[in-house]
């Protein structure tokens, strides 16, 4: 029943490394086909292409969370560092950051330069739970998933009314609601509309928000140069964001940017290896 903590707070930190430019991190998908799979180290290294691997558990009870990291050395599962916390809800984002933190500095002599990692906004930590619920519902694509992924965002948007990522959520839902055609598509594009602009008012720099318009410009509004600005401003936030590279792929093709198109799909495919759809837009794009 907390499984969709782990996730989420693996997502979160997936997410939080990605934006690091000196750092090559793989998307969910792909990530995501290992949890909880006894699988050698270096077999997942292989697999993903990768030197190191980040693995850990959390277990929640009421407000209070004990979360374990560890980063491993692929090639001989030699540990580099292994952070440990015992925290509550209300610091689940310093938490995130101070394992982001830790991971950086293990691997700073030999990968990165200079950098750091910015704490994030202060949220409500119920909201922030039905978010990463909310997501959870969204990446199973039922229709009672999204039913119920919709709801969880809008519970979230009304316990914190700023906390941009609910309301770029619960337009991720409405879009996959849309797109099932089994229900009021134009009812649901344009709710999914709102959400993402007022995501964007509180939060310009939010990706995810930038993503959910750009959907909306493809696939509901056939304004393809709208699409193609949300979905480039998108990949100038996050270049490492898996999604961001394949809906910007699959952009460029539709303008006939081919050369383009293929060079955005074989980037997804090196963030994202395990995702079939990131062929099929090479597929697409090759043809």
């Amino acid at each position: 029943d907390q499984e969709y903590f782990a996730a989420g707070l693996s997502e979160q930190l997936l997410n939080l490394l990605a934006k690091l430019p000196e750092l090559r991190v793989i998307g969910r998908t792909s990530s995501f086909q290992f949890k909880g799979r006894n699988e050698d180290l270096r077999v997942i290294g292989e697999k993903l292409n990768v030197a190191h691997v980040l693995e850990g558990s959390v277990r929640k009870s009421g407000n209070k969370v004990r979360i374990t990291a560890q980063l491993i050395k692929a090639a001989d599962g030699s540990p580099l560092c292994s952070p440990g916390y015992d925290r509550t809800l209300d610091d689940i984002f310093v938490v995130q950051d101070d394992i982001a933190c830790e991971v950086v500095k293990a691997l700073k002599l030999t990968l990165l330069d200079s950098t750091s990692v910015t704490r994030s906004r202060p949220v409500d930590p119920k909201a922030y739970n039905l978010v990463l619920q909310g997501r959870f519902f969204v990446e199973r694509r039922g229709q009672k998933d999204l039913e119920r992924a919709a709801e969880l965002f809008r519970q979230s948007a009304e316990r914190d009314p700023g906390y941009a990522p609910a309301w770029a959520g619960l337009s991720e839902a409405y879009i996959q609601q849309a797109n099932t055609g089994l229900v009021q598509v134009a009812d649901h594009f344009r709710r999914a509309r709102e959400a993402a602009e007022k995501a964007l008012a509180l939060d310009p720099q939010l990706a995810d928000a930038h993503l959910a318009l750009g959907w909306i410009h493809n696939r509901y509004d056939f304004d393809w140069e709208a699409a193609d600005s949300s979905f480039r401003r998108a990949l100038e936030l996050e270049p490492g964001n898996a999604m961001a590279l394949r809906r910007a792929g699959a952009q460029s093709l539709t303008l006939g940017r081919i050369k383009e198109a293929i060079d955005l799909a074989n980037k997804a495919i090196e963030r994202d290896p395990l995702r079939p759809g990131s062929y099929a837009n090479l597929g697409r794009a090759s043809l």
